[in-house]
């Protein structure tokens, strides 16, 4: 469970009216809405389960929907391509794209401890940001 809001760090949480099966919870500081509870891998790979390609929204799309809520885009990034559905798109494997032992999260592990393979990611994320394509988006958006 998250004790404290994950944008500004203060400890005061209020469950949201309506959404306490859900444990959604309000930060008493920045209004922040957020889920407390914490999905393990086994929850995020059965909810995900399913989503095939055709799921993903582009940074274009992503920017229009949070406008037209009522949000300011601060900035959008990719942050990477998926080997695991690349592979199983192409019919060369059926590995789950959420798993700890996924291709995409050895790579992961290894990014991290290698200042070189950091170095790569930088740079292909830069590039996916710069030309608008990649598996996965970071956003940062402000109500207004």
């Amino acid at each position: 469970m998250h004790d404290i809001c994950l944008i500004c760090n203060h400890d005061r949480l209020d469950p949201l009216k309506g959404y306490e099966k859900h444990h959604l919870v309000r930060c008493n500081s920045c209004s922040f809405v957020f889920s407390q509870a914490i999905p393990s891998s086994e929850e995020l790979e059965k909810y995900y389960e399913g989503y095939g390609r055709n799921d993903y929204l582009s940074p274009k799309t992503i920017k229009k929907v949070f406008k037209t809520t009522g949000f300011q885009t601060k900035k959008i990034q990719s942050t990477g391509i998926s080997l695991s559905r690349l592979k199983s798109s192409k019919g060369k494997s059926n590995e789950a794209p959420i798993s700890e032992h996924s291709t995409d999260e050895r790579l992961r592990n290894q990014a991290e401890n290698k200042w070189y393979m950091k170095a790569a990611k930088n740079v292909v994320n830069s590039t996916l940001t710069f030309t608008g394509k990649g598996d996965s988006v970071k956003g940062w958006f402000i109500k207004k």
